[in-house]
């Protein structure tokens, strides 16, 4: 049995330079390299962008009465928000979930008890948008233009926030 040799970059600045296996590279780099490692304010604007452009997508969904993709575009857009939250705060990349309690947490967010709620409840979209169910949900279209119109107001205050 061959074994395969991992492939070795070089990271580190002059003074400080290390051989680590590829996989590990992103992560080192940052830990001895600090913030030049990445543009906190670049990486906080692309989330913020992208967050905008994904509420907007919600929006002419919502007109188009494609509730459930509307709503989807909605988490899609506060995840994004909470992400910009976490690479402003932590000088990090923000970890490739999409609960956005945790999201919250990790970004040190305060919530209300009722944001929280709301947040976990407002996660069953982004599931049923990704992984849809084999019957058709129950679309309640009142109860999701009043969650759309929450998630709108929430993203709004994130955004403030910034």
């Amino acid at each position: 049995m061959t074994r395969m040799k991992s492939r070795m970059v070089e990271i580190g600045t002059r003074e400080r330079r290390l051989d680590v296996p590829i996989s590990l590279e992103r992560s080192l780099k940052r830990k001895i390299i600090g913030d030049d490692a990445m543009d906190v304010e670049k990486q906080t604007a692309y989330w913020r962008g992208t967050s905008d452009e994904d509420q907007r997508i919600a929006g002419i969904l919502l007109e188009k009465r494609e509730y459930l993709y509307a709503l989807f575009f909605c988490h899609l857009s506060i995840e994004k928000m909470l992400k910009a939250h976490i690479v402003k705060s932590r000088h990090d990349l923000p970890p490739k979930i999409h609960n956005l309690v945790r999201l919250a947490a990790l970004a040190g967010v305060s919530l209300t008890a009722e944001q929280q709620d709301f947040l976990r409840e407002f996660n069953e979209y982004q599931i049923e948008g990704r992984y849809p169910s084999s019957f058709p949900p129950v679309i309640d279209s009142a109860a999701m233009i009043e969650d759309s119109k929450k998630a709108k107001e929430l993203r709004e205050w994130l955004k403030s926030l910034l």
